[in-house]
């Protein structure tokens, strides 16, 4: 399948911290992008944890590689250029989507966002945060679907995760300790992690050669074998669960 391209730049959105722009594909769809502005590490972030997220069954909208055309950059507001061009990461645009709220949270199943909450701990994503008094979950609820959808993954694989910290911010934080209390509950996670974790080395594999460097040859800072590792190794010996028994 051909790779889609950006024809056109509508705007940046309000939330988030890499702003990610507003772009029209050249299959008519909208697209949420993050190009050389969000980082080349954050783009790696979303397609790898995107495609985890896939195999592991999370509720994502579809995303791709989308290609920025040299000449579409050049007519740009010069404020919009940071955009730049070549391989960016777009995430398929959701109609009748809001930002998740607090209240909505019970009409989320119990299991999806354990699933949501599990798998966040485990890719280290501490950038899913709502409390009583606000915050930013980065996530949307479907309206017509009646359904959580999970975006902005960039901030995942962070190598200053703590366990304690992110359980007193993220949103679904309420479920863990039903999660760790049954052996067979942290079994069945424990499986289906390992199952998805091959997705890794195969994600990393099909993001695009662009992506593992910055400006002037410097590599990206995304460690892979280590960060592969890491993944493995917080499925033996309970560590996922913060040494609970």
């Amino acid at each position: 399948m051909a790779q889609l391209s950006i024809i056109e730049v509508l705007g940046r959105a309000e939330q988030g911290v890499t702003k990610p722009f507003r772009c029209r594909a050249d299959d008519g769809n909208l697209y949420y992008v993050k190009g050389k502005h969000a980082s080349r590490r954050s783009q790696i972030c979303e397609w790898v944890a995107g495609c985890l997220g896939q195999a592991f069954g999370l509720p994502l909208p579809p995303f791709a590689v989308l290609d920025v055309p040299d000449e579409l950059v050049e007519v740009l507001p010069p404020h919009w250029q940071e955009l730049g061009s070549g391989p960016v990461f777009g995430s398929l645009a959701q109609a009748h989507s809001i930002e998740m709220t607090w209240p909505l949270i019970q009409s989320i199943p119990f299991q999806v966002r354990s699933d949501i909450l599990v798998f966040d701990a485990w890719i280290r994503n501490g950038d899913r945060i709502l409390t009583e008094r606000g915050g930013n979950p980065n996530l949307l609820w479907d309206s017509a679907a009646e359904r959580v959808v999970v975006i902005d993954q960039n901030q995942a694989f962070d190598a200053d995760f703590d366990l304690a910290s992110f359980l007193e911010g993220h949103i679904f934080r309420g479920n863990w300790s039903a999660i760790v209390s049954d052996c067979v509950t942290r079994a069945e996670y424990e499986q289906r992690l390992e199952e998805v974790a091959p997705s890794f080395l195969k994600a990393c594999a099909t993001a695009p050669p662009a992506w593992w460097w910055v400006d002037d040859g410097v590599a990206t800072s995304f460690a892979q074998t280590a960060l592969h590792e890491q993944l493995l190794a917080s499925l033996s010996g309970d560590k996922l669960w913060g040494g609970a028994k």
